[in-house]
């Protein structure tokens, strides 16, 4: 299908990325189920201001084809019921759109949107493509919208992509980052600090990656390879100064007053559950003893385990 391009001042709020995971769970969960062939669909829910849109959440759209046809159709009560029960916490929320997964945008995919024409006038598509290269640097999405064309004299209705823009800010990333991270099992004995540790490291590790590229755009630059940016030099000295000078005596004391107090934590805590454990023992004793003075049968003592 025949595909344009249209500028728009579309903002896709952090909360898309939510809605991105949401997408991604949904199609994992069908391959494994093995319901591979079962098309990815569902409905967008957020708030529009002109061209701004606010996408806070998606579920899951079931649906059906026609026996002759094969063509799909929608469970038109479903949303509606859905619709209901999300404006009746969030009256200010609208159906947007619809999301699935593939590489690009098929007819089947017109003859869907043309469905969900009746709950939007213009609904966007998201179309999430599985079968990205580990080294894209790019998120896999795009959102389109459906337009009249007059093609070779007939007017046709056609996707457009539209540009858009994922805002973000750095506590929702790392909000988003640590809900995807957290999934991973972990063994009940694994101590909650390895994920703080290991969220420290990458983030230490990003800093110094691109404080390298800062260095290495300021040598270039005084060597002569590149040409002067003194707007970006400001910034550069600015975000210089903001770094602490660091002291290693000064250092090295407080980490090993730290790893101490960590360290006399964890060896009280260890106290605390043996001193539990011995407790526990003695009533166990105690009550052992108490029968054996009062005759009862060794048959007939009970002791809570």
């Amino acid at each position: 299908m025949g595909e344009a391009s249209r500028k728009a001042a579309l903002s896709l709020h952090p909360d898309t990325q939510l809605v991105l995971v949401n997408v991604s769970d949904h199609y994992t969960r069908q391959q494994l189920s093995g319901q591979s062939g079962q098309r990815t669909i569902g409905m967008l829910f957020g708030c529009q201001t002109g061209l701004s849109v606010h996408v806070y959440d998606s579920f899951e759209m079931p649906y059906s084809r026609d026996e002759n046809t094969g063509e799909v159709q929608l469970d038109a009560e479903f949303i509606r019921q859905k619709k209901e029960h999300f404006e009746a916490v969030f009256p200010q929320y609208e159906i947007l759109g619809w999301y699935t997964v593939g590489g690009d945008v098929s007819q089947e995919d017109m003859a869907i949107h043309r469905a969900m024409s009746a709950f939007n006038e213009s609904p966007l598509l998201l179309l999430v493509d599985p079968n990205i290269s580990p080294d894209s640097k790019e998120l896999p999405i795009k959102v389109v919208e459906a337009v009249m064309q007059v093609i070779e004299e007939v007017p046709t209705m056609i996707f457009v992509d539209m540009e858009f823009q994922i805002d973000t800010v750095e506590p929702e990333r790392i909000t988003i980052d640590h809900i995807v991270k957290g999934g991973g099992a972990r063994s009940a004995r694994e101590s909650s600090l390895v994920p703080s540790l290991e969220d420290l490291v990458n983030a230490v590790q990003m800093i110094a990656k691109r404080m390298r590229i800062l260095e290495s755009y300021v040598r270039k630059t005084r060597s002569g390879e590149l040409p002067k940016n003194h707007a970006i030099l400001r910034e550069i000295a600015a975000v210089s100064q903001h770094l602490p000078v660091l002291q290693m005596d000064a250092f090295d004391q407080s980490f090993r007053t730290e790893l101490d107090d960590a360290q006399l934590v964890t060896y009280l805590a260890m106290l605390t559950k043996a001193s539990a454990a011995i407790s526990d023992v003695q009533s166990k004793v105690s009550l052992l003893t108490a029968a054996q003075r009062v005759g009862v049968p060794a048959s007939k003592r009970s002791v809570m385990p």
